[in-house]
């Protein structure tokens, strides 16, 4: 009872710590634009994939944020985003060399490697495929950590979750998840609850 009452103090201090440090998106100066295609060599100043649609960017800038919509899917190889990426709930997310200067907001399937995020990591609700998971870092060829300069909260989701070989600023907190698999982590202020000790 004391542990739980314990992981239950730490993922609130992590879900404080990531609603005071958030980063926000850049202002955007025009409408966003509805990605629903691949682009390479682009600047766009917001972008919002549709449900059901894929937006890939390639050696590409996005001055604000990106919003993924439930049931769409975005990818980002050696691009820029000077604000948030949000996924819906059931969207789906790859970003490989990509550099967010705000945070990350996940709610589906997910492969994230070699990418530097300023903010927090948020992976919560996340629902999809029985065979979909999270996968943020990773092991192998090909797979590499991320470094993130706030604190990640990982809640309540419905799909595996694997979080390895990434380099936390702040807190590491996983409660409540159906099954969650924390490797190889740094995290300066500590690894609590699922995630303690990995």
């Amino acid at each position: 009872m004391r542990e739980s009452a314990g992981v239950r103090r730490a993922a609130l201090i992590a879900l404080m710590i990531v609603s005071a440090t958030a980063v926000p998106s850049a202002p955007a100066s025009a409408d966003p634009a509805l990605c629903t295609s691949s682009h390479s060599g682009v600047t766009f100043d917001q972008v919002v994939v549709p449900a059901g649609s894929t937006c890939s960017l390639s050696g590409s800038t996005v001055l604000g944020r990106v919003v993924v919509e439930p049931g769409g899917s975005f990818g980002s190889f050696l691009t820029t985003i000077g604000g948030n990426v949000m996924g819906g709930t059931g969207s789906s997310i790859s970003m490989f060399l990509t550099e967010v200067r705000g945070s990350v907001m996940l709610g589906g399937p997910a492969l994230v490697c070699f990418t530097t995020i300023a903010g927090n990591l948020v992976v919560r609700g996340a629902q999809g495929d029985p065979s979909a998971a999270v996968t943020f870092g990773g092991r192998g060829i090909g797979r590499a950590g991320n470094r993130i300069g706030g604190s990640v909260l990982v809640e309540s989701n419905a799909i595996p979750v694997l979080l390895a070989r990434n380099t936390i600023g702040g807190r590491l907190v996983c409660t409540a998840n159906t099954a969650v698999e924390a490797d190889g982590n740094t995290a300066q202020g500590g690894s609590f609850g699922q995630c303690a000790g990995g």
